[in-house]
């Protein structure tokens, strides 16, 4: 291997080594995949330098995967080696570099991390936290007063109105007194209780009506014997 007075790699004069690269999704492989000559099936493997940083490593995985090259996507890098006391491989964290931010991770070097040939790479990818599936309010959705300020959704003209309810705003000139204080006043458009002329008959044969109160908030169901509240 050439190396240069800054440490660097002369890439021009040096041959590359293979890279095996094995990605997931927002974990890492488990290590006990990679044991007695098995390794995970995602693999990617690529030709670099011992001064390749994480940075280039994740645009190598980049190029491979589309989904990975959206802002915000983080590459959590870690060390694959065997262990030479005991037959199994290690894993050991490397750093996280997130995409279209840069930071002092994307500088570390494989050399910087001790890696020699025969060594791999395990990259988890985690996509951004922006979910597109997410649902979206418009602003245009929201009621604002004219102070800009978001008004109560809880409005007691408009709660528990039913879709075949209208609201109509009552005449300050009524003569009823008891409805001159209230404002708006309730009609139910496909029912008609009110109707003095509606005539039914009562279970002893005799005629019935439904008649409403002086005051007409109540309606009676009137008949030869009694008032019954309806």
């Amino acid at each position: 291997m050439t190396v240069s007075d800054d440490s660097t790699v002369n890439r021009e004069k040096t041959c590359p080594l293979l890279l095996r690269m094995f990605c997931s999704t927002k974990k890492h492989n488990n290590v006990l995949e990679y044991s007695r000559g098995r390794t995970p099936i995602n693999e990617l493997q690529v030709y670099t330098w011992f001064d390749a940083t994480l940075r280039e490593l994740a645009s190598l995985v980049k190029q491979v995967n589309p989904e990975s090259r959206r802002r915000g996507t983080l590459f959590d890098f870690a060390l694959v080696f065997p262990d030479h006391r005991s037959p199994v491989y290690r894993m050991r964290e490397l750093g996280t570099v997130c995409s279209g931010s840069p930071s002092d991770t994307d500088r570390i070097m494989l050399k910087d991390v001790q890696f020699t040939i025969g060594d791999m790479i395990d990259v988890a990818i985690t996509p951004p936290l922006t979910d597109t599936n997410a649902p979206f309010i418009k602003n245009d959705s929201l009621i604002l007063d004219s102070g800009r300020r978001l008004s109560k959704q809880n409005n007691p003209i408009t709660r528990n109105r039913r879709s075949h309810e209208k609201y109509h705003e009552h005449p300050p000139n009524s003569n009823n007194p008891d409805l001159e204080s209230s404002k708006y006043r309730r009609h139910v458009n496909n029912v008609n209780l009110t109707s003095q002329d509606k005539t039914e008959k009562s279970e002893s044969g005799k005629e019935s009506r439904i008649d409403k109160s002086s005051d007409g908030r109540y309606n009676y169901k009137v008949n030869a014997r009694r008032v019954v509240p309806y």
